[in-house]
């Protein structure tokens, strides 16, 4: 005990002899001997907090992570591992921030991609509804005779047509007289006639035929008609025609007297 007395007797002597000892900036001196070796956790969080908000736009963390230590009165024997502690944590919070602004510009521009999207399917919508306004609008003013069948889908609706798909492919064995719509081509078997042509449907998968019967005084055919063209028949089916196949097997396909025909190509 007496010889760890007279050592620091000695230390302070020898510390009483150098203006080091008296030099609060000294690590020699009396403050600095009895300052912890760190700052405490909370004193660096308070620096870095300082820090960061004088730096936020900035990069230099390690002069503003000083400054804030100077600034706050925080002591330690080790200002070097202080400073870069709250470096780390400067920096920390500098990559959540940027994480939290990535992650918010990512969830504006999905905001407002859904409120284009949203956008876009009320115009839609709208699109269609006018549509259908004025294709019922349509309807009415033919019904009350103010105008005259354009289309297919007019007169279908106007004569109140059924879905004639399937009948080229399996005609009854009675045909009902019933009005049917059907869509094909005009084939060359029949050629073009003025009363009549051969519609070729392929849209069950298989070639089928229809006889389309055409009162030259109601329905005349556009001159753009070709063999080959895409044609829409509203009609009454009115019979059934044998045909013979190529390989020799007899067939039937249906007779339509058609009510309107539209060319589409």
């Amino acid at each position: 005990m007496k010889k760890k007395l007279f050592s620091f007797s000695l230390a302070l002597l020898a510390c009483l002899s150098i203006e080091g000892c008296v030099n609060p900036d000294s690590p020699l001196s009396f403050s600095r001997i009895f300052e912890p070796p760190t700052a405490s956790e909370d004193d660096v969080r308070r620096a870095a907090a300082l820090a960061w908000e004088k730096t936020q736009g900035d990069d230099a963390t390690g002069s503003a992570c000083t400054d804030a230590l100077k600034q706050l009165e925080i002591k330690s024997r080790q200002p070097g591992y202080d400073e870069n502690r709250c470096s780390s944590l400067v920096s920390a919070k500098r990559k959540q921030a940027q994480s939290d602004r990535a992650q918010e510009r990512a969830r504006q521009a999905a905001a407002q991609l859904a409120k284009e999207r949203e956008q876009q399917e009320a115009d839609r919508r709208a699109q269609q509804e006018a549509q259908v306004r004025a294709f019922n609008q349509r309807i009415a003013d033919i019904q009350a005779g103010r105008s005259t069948i354009q289309t297919a889908k007019e007169a279908a609706v106007i004569y109140g047509a059924a879905n004639g798909d399937g009948l080229t492919l399996q005609p009854m064995i009675r045909p009902d007289g019933k009005i049917y719509i059907l869509q094909g081509r005009l084939d060359p078997s029949g050629g073009l006639q003025g009363d009549h042509f051969v519609l070729r449907d392929a849209a069950m998968g298989f070639p089928a035929y229809a006889t389309i019967l055409i009162d030259e005084r109601k329905i005349t055919l556009p001159e753009q008609t070709r063999v080959g063209s895409s044609v829409v028949v509203v009609g009454s089916y009115e019979a059934n025609e044998a045909f013979d196949t190529l390989a020799g097997a007899r067939r039937y396909m249906p007779v339509f007297k058609a009510l309107f025909v539209q060319v589409l190509n």
